[in-house]
């Protein structure tokens, strides 16, 4: 059984982003990273936010952030419906949280955008992810 809510706090103390310019297609259904929309190594401990803004077109695309390459942050996937190739471009902002923890005996953490098509290609024509995070001062 699924917990019903998850709550999480601390200090947003510190930041970090990374924004790709150059449209990329995939007409895959699994789940790969994005390049160039990676964050990190970067020390973090208690409340994460990563708020994703993309710019989209073609097929329908999801869109989800992992923590060290393992967990998804909440609350899951983001889907947006892409238009069609010359059409206005769809763009949408989702905000993601975690509550990060000491993992494996370190509080560096890695965190990467992931997308995937529901069928048929889909572009991302532009992307931004800003990663929020409360810094503990050294990594354990």
């Amino acid at each position: 059984m699924k917990p019903l809510a998850f709550t999480g706090s601390g200090d947003l103390t510190s930041q970090a982003f990374s924004a790709r310019v150059n449209p990329i297609t995939t007409p895959g259904k699994t789940w790969t990273d994005v390049p160039q929309m990676i964050i990190g190594p970067i020390c973090a401990l208690g409340a994460v936010t990563a708020t994703l803004s993309v710019s989209v077109t073609g097929a329908r695309a999801g869109y989800r952030v992992l923590i060290d390459s393992g967990a998804p942050l909440f609350p899951g996937p983001s889907f947006v419906q892409g238009l069609d190739a010359g059409a206005t471009q769809t763009g949408t902002s989702y905000t993601f949280e975690i509550n990060a923890s000491t993992f494996e005996g370190s509080d560096s953490h890695t965190f990467s955008v992931q997308w995937r098509s529901t069928g048929g290609p889909t572009t991302l024509d532009y992307g931004s992810v800003v990663v929020q995070y409360g810094d503990p001062g050294t990594c354990v």
